[in-house]
């Protein structure tokens, strides 16, 4: 079941570090994208602290709350919204702003709310925490010490950068990453 869980964190993460750095604003290297990008990998680690059961995790949760909680302060667009709007397109139905809002309310919620419930769930279990991570795995070397972490993380570098070459529309550039990338992601899964 923790695998199971896991998998929907990570594919939720995935979408929403596509919907983060897909748009076209996220081609200048601004402060804000390199924000953004912290936040993701910090939730990223989170996932696979709570994964792992480690008493560390509140590490990376604050790392992840306090990015989030200066991004919303500063008014930074973290493209929630912009997530949940794709699901309409994508599945050919009429835009419902009912709906829209209670996806972004669901996705918010995801990402914010169900990690905090799992620590502490985790928490008040009695013998249910390790306490195996050193204070650098828990800062982010674990996504490229643990194999799935590192598995992953390979994976979505090469999405992005998939995705930014599909955004160039250049024909030689999206060819390359048509052909490059499948190799790319070969080796490493």
């Amino acid at each position: 079941m923790r695998k199971i869980l896991l998998e929907i964190d990570l594919a939720i993460c995935s979408l929403w570090t596509i919907a983060a750095l897909g748009s076209r604003i996220a081609w200048v290297a601004t402060p804000a994208t390199w924000i953004v990008m912290l936040l993701i990998m910090s939730r990223l680690l989170l996932s696979f602290t709570l994964y792992h059961r480690e008493k560390k995790s509140w590490i990376p949760g604050l790392l992840f709350m306090g990015l989030a909680a200066f991004a919303v302060s500063t008014e930074l667009d973290i493209k929630l919204n912009e997530l949940a709007s794709k699901v309409f397109p994508l599945l050919n139905l009429d835009f419902n702003r009912w709906w829209y809002v209670g996806l972004t309310l669901a996705v918010a919620t995801w990402l914010w709310v169900v990690p905090l419930a799992v620590f502490l769930v985790n928490i008040f279990r009695k013998g249910f925490l390790t306490d195996t991570l050193t204070w650098k795995d828990a800062l982010g070397k674990l996504l490229w010490t643990d194999k799935t972490a590192r598995t992953y993380c390979s994976l979505l570098l090469i999405t992005t950068g998939t995705l930014y070459a599909g955004l160039a529309m250049n024909a030689r550039i999206c060819l390359f990453a048509c052909v490059v990338a499948p190799t790319l992601s070969f080796p490493s899964a």
